[in-house]
């Protein structure tokens, strides 16, 4: 039997109508997959991002431009699996067989955000400004738990 409440979060404006990829400098010992089964994180270090994906988008102020949306999804994902705690039980390494800490993903996901914002053709002085943003600010976005609330 089903539950005869509504569990939800808040804070999500956007959803991908196709799937996302990236291909990744962090390698787990075996696949991800987010809570959700929206993410998935290959060993091969491809980020999967299912269609359907909800995110708030480009986060603090600033405008939500096309430069921006797909860096803020694939940032907003790796952002998911380090509040889910995967990198805590999945071991994952760099390229050079680096064992990776939380911190050092979390610093791999602020550099992907900026150069996606690059390659999608954003100011590099905006990008500039995007990347001191998460890596001043991203801290508590990459550990607290968004709140479920039910109704």
């Amino acid at each position: 039997m089903r539950s005869q409440h509504t569990y939800y979060t808040k804070g999500y404006k956007y959803r991908t109508s196709e799937s996302l990829f990236k291909l990744l400098e962090i390698y787990p010992e075996k696949e991800i997959r987010s809570d959700g089964k929206m993410i998935i994180l290959t060993r091969e270090g491809l980020l999967f991002i299912c269609s359907g994906y909800s995110s708030d988008g480009p986060s603090g102020p600033t405008i939500d431009t096309k430069s921006f949306m797909l860096a803020a999804f694939i940032h907003d994902a790796l952002y998911e699996l380090l509040r889910q705690g995967w990198f805590e039980v999945i071991r994952c390494v760099d390229e050079d067989g680096k064992l990776l800490t939380h911190e050092d993903i979390r610093m791999i996901a602020d550099r992907v955000l900026k150069a996606v914002c690059l390659e999608k053709k954003m100011l590099s002085i905006r990008a500039n400004w995007v990347y001191a943003g998460v890596r001043k600010g991203g801290v508590e976005s990459a550990t607290v738990k968004r709140k479920v609330f039910r109704a």
